[in-house]
């Protein structure tokens, strides 16, 4: 499976979060190595992280309505836009915007959905979180997408 929709897509709403999740996280780690002017130039570094946007998109639009209604002050709809995908440049800002103004960087994006993610499935962990830190550390290491040997994208299914 390549790409996440609701045809196919046999996922738990843990599972989309836990995919969600680790497409932000992969986003960082593919531009932790990069400037402005390498990730720029690096259309394979782009298009990976323009592909791994779109797919939290696609993962956010696929959780069940029972969960958005519980959640109805998140904004799932910032999230969905996401798969409709952004530019480089806007991933580029995103990434090295280190400003804690709710999703105006890739850390408050990841955050807030996280935060959302340990109220369903781990309550015990969200007490222990309060604010991202302005040196923002991924909190958990998310096993969806996975990266193998041959560096190979997959989703792991029931």
């Amino acid at each position: 499976m390549t790409t996440l929709d609701k045809k196919s897509n046999n996922l738990s709403n843990q599972e989309l979060f836990k995919y969600a999740l680790g497409s932000l996280q992969l986003i960082n780690d593919y531009l932790k190595d990069y400037d402005e002017k390498s990730f720029s130039n690096n259309i394979m570094i782009q298009d990976a992280a323009c592909y791994r946007i779109k797919e939290v998109g696609n993962a956010i639009i696929d959780i069940s309505d029972d969960i958005k209604d519980k959640h109805y002050n998140f904004d799932f709809y910032l999230y969905n836009s996401l798969s409709f995908g952004l530019c480089p440049t806007e991933i580029w800002h995103l990434y090295t915007n280190k400003s804690k103004e709710d999703f105006d960087s890739l850390n408050s994006l990841f955050y807030h959905l996280e935060q959302i993610y340990f109220k369903e499935y781990i309550p015990k962990k969200i007490e222990r979180i309060t604010q991202p830190k302005q040196n923002f550390s991924w909190s958990t290491d998310y096993k969806y997408p996975i990266k193998t040997k041959n560096s190979l994208w997959t989703v792991q299914k029931k």
